[in-house]
């Protein structure tokens, strides 16, 4: 599967999220790249009723359209964004639970040699988020150390002339040998979504 850094792309005032996204796919085009489909991710942010469930309090689920692929996710006693050990313990209880909120990222995939580049738009109700979001994949690596760079100056390269943000360091839930999994992009969206800001509402 790779390895997968996510980041954030600034809009400029003067530009919308659609508009920014057509530069970076025309780019991406310029060099060959395809389209090769398109994708979204629902994400939802849930805070328990009561104070009762320790660590679970505050529970995230996160549902790709292109793979099936659904993650639920809460904060581990260290504060880490992390997989639940078993799924079924929020479904089985979600009545005791609130939706909090509710957004979905939504683009286009394309395909350049080794890379997969994701970008995509965040709405969430009638309101529109400041930023879009950059998925980037390396196919032909799966330890972490010996591509993180890469796919880093990959992003700088692709988004020149744009405020770029990217995680500095891998997702702390990194496999104990150093490997990647869907977990570890999980974890990266997860916190975009909670900590990004939604913006004045812009026509995508």
């Amino acid at each position: 599967m790779g390895v997968t850094i996510v980041g954030l792309c600034a809009i400029p005032p003067e530009k919308t999220s659609q508009q920014v996204i057509d530069v970076l796919v025309k780019r991406l085009t310029n060099l060959f790249a395809d389209v090769v489909g398109v994708w979204s991710l629902d994400f939802e942010h849930y805070q328990a009723n009561t104070d009762s469930l320790s660590s679970k309090n505050v529970v995230y689920s996160l549902a790709w359209s292109d793979n099936n692929t659904k993650y639920i996710m809460h904060n581990n006693d260290d504060g880490q964004i992390v997989p639940m050990e078993s799924a079924d313990e929020f479904t089985d209880n979600i009545k005791n639970y609130t939706l909090r909120k509710s957004l979905k990222a939504h683009g286009q995939t394309l395909l350049l040699g080794d890379f997969i580049v994701k970008l995509s738009s965040i709405v969430g109700g009638h309101t529109s988020l400041t930023d879009i979001v950059i998925e980037a994949n390396y196919k032909p690596c799966s330890h972490v150390g010996v591509c993180w760079n890469l796919l880093h100056e990959f992003c700088k390269i692709l988004t020149e002339s744009y405020e770029l943000s990217l995680p500095e360091t891998p997702p702390l839930n990194i496999l104990g040998d150093g490997t990647f999994d869907k977990s570890q992009t999980a974890t990266q969206y997860a916190d975009i979504f909670i900590n990004h800001k939604k913006a004045v509402t812009k026509s995508l």
